[in-house]
């Protein structure tokens, strides 16, 4: 039997910000999307597995937020992977699926973007829909808020393979391009709020995590890197990730100089 570890190292994507449907937000907070693993342990061919989908609140003026965002109404996801090493089964419902109105891949008639084959898709990109009602929105925190999960089944031995969320495609037979979009409650009706998206990593090996650069070594560099990120929250430099330390601080510093040095085997 194969086996591949199993855990979530952000590959973050530039989000683009476009005006689909709701008033563009401009200085103010934005939502982050953000892909997780349900789990640490070993993969095997075979087994099912889930990538959970959070909404993050990204405070507009680093640490301080306005108390008044972050409040998810409408998502519109567009999610890729490679459908030679897995299988998108469907969807585990996240703990706010009650909030929701609606959490779905469109059917092939439903997706207005052409990009759902089939119900769940299976050519390796997909569209996903969540909608929650403005006086019920679904409320994004710092350190990142549950929405729902898509499940996989591992289909052949690989050393990595990614589950990226996608800026934008492109319809069939157009250049009309259908955007990744976060929309929250306003006064107004909504606000497309799109942040950071954040992918996973499955089969890389996170022996040491510091290691930011992968060149086996923790030095300068990584915490350059770290340096940089400081107090963002979908970084690889992010090592640990709760309510009361949502982005890069001290505690991730401490990580980095702890293992500093050459990475064990």
């Amino acid at each position: 039997m194969f086996t591949f570890a199993f855990h979530v190292r952000s590959a973050i994507v530039a989000a683009s910000l476009v005006a689909f449907g709701g008033e563009v937000a401009s200085a103010q907070d934005r939502i982050g999307i953000d892909f997780r693993s349900a789990s640490s342990n070993n993969v095997a061919v075979g087994q099912v597995i889930d990538v959970e989908v959070y909404i993050v609140r990204e405070p507009a003026g680093g640490s301080s937020f306005d108390g008044q965002s972050g409040r998810m109404i409408v998502m519109d996801l567009y999610f890729a992977w490679n459908p030679l090493d897995l299988r998108l089964i469907g969807i585990n419902a996240g703990a706010n699926a009650g909030q929701l109105m609606g959490s779905y891949f469109p059917t092939p008639a439903q997706d207005f973007s052409g990009t759902n084959e089939a119900t769940p898709p299976a050519d390796g990109t997909a569209l996903y829909m969540a909608q929650a009602l403005a006086v019920n929105p679904v409320n994004a925190t710092l350190a990142g808020t549950r929405v729902t999960s898509f499940r996989f089944e591992v289909l052949r031995a690989f050393e990595t393979t990614e589950v990226n969320p996608m800026v934008s495609v492109t319809m069939p037979n157009s250049t009309t391009q259908r955007f990744t979009r976060v929309v929250e409650a306003t006064v107004n009706g909504g606000s497309i709020v799109t942040g950071t998206l954040s992918g996973v990593v499955i089969g890389e090996d996170n022996s040491c995590p510091a290691d930011l650069d992968g060149d086996g070594l923790v030095e300068g560099p990584d915490l350059s890197f770290l340096l940089a990120a400081w107090e963002t929250v979908n970084s690889p430099a992010n090592f640990i990730r709760t309510a009361e330390s949502p982005g890069v601080d001290g505690a991730d510093l401490a990580v980095l100089l702890a293992a500093w040095g050459v990475c064990p085997n």
